[in-house]
């Protein structure tokens, strides 16, 4: 799927077999939204490019693949590169949870409330704009589901 204008999408859980990529201009949209990538899935935001992505802030039925906070689940066995070279507008607010896969964040900033890294790999390309990673959890109804710490950087 390559997003060229604008994409908005309702709340549901989206499975990804193949890549996303959103095109300079681009903006991927979406409240409630997580993306289950798996197979030859990956994410390529391209400079000046836009993601303004919501994880779902409660849990769906059990078996349903719906987490509360968690905006992007990449199976562990899928190691495709996510790039993220978005727009300074750009804002992932959830949990990327991809633990055999590299994030490269080269430019693009991020505006969300809170973001939870959880990558294989974190490259981050100096020059960046500022990938901030905020820690306000409060659409959560059980606040942060790291208990006990504000940021885990571990190699």
């Amino acid at each position: 799927m390559t997003v060229k204008k604008t994409l908005n999408l309702n709340p549901g859980l989206y499975y990804v077999t193949g890549p996303i990529v959103i095109d300079s201009g681009g903006t991927l949209a979406g409240s409630g939204v997580t993306f289950y990538v798996t197979g030859n899935g990956s994410l390529t935001m391209n400079s000046g490019s836009n993601l303004d992505i919501v994880a779902p802030t409660t849990s769906g039925p059990p078996g349903s693949g719906i987490y509360a906070g968690v905006v992007y689940y990449q199976d562990p066995s899928d190691t495709n590169t996510i790039i993220y070279d978005g727009g300074s507008k750009s804002s992932l607010q959830g949990a990327l949870y991809a633990p055999g896969a590299q994030l490269d964040i080269n430019s693009g900033g991020n505006t969300a409330a809170y973001t939870i890294l959880d990558v294989k790999t974190l490259i981050v390309n100096s020059g960046s704009k500022a990938f901030a990673v905020g820690n306000d959890y409060s659409s959560l109804p059980g606040g942060s589901p790291v208990k006990g710490v504000s940021a885990v950087l571990s190699e």
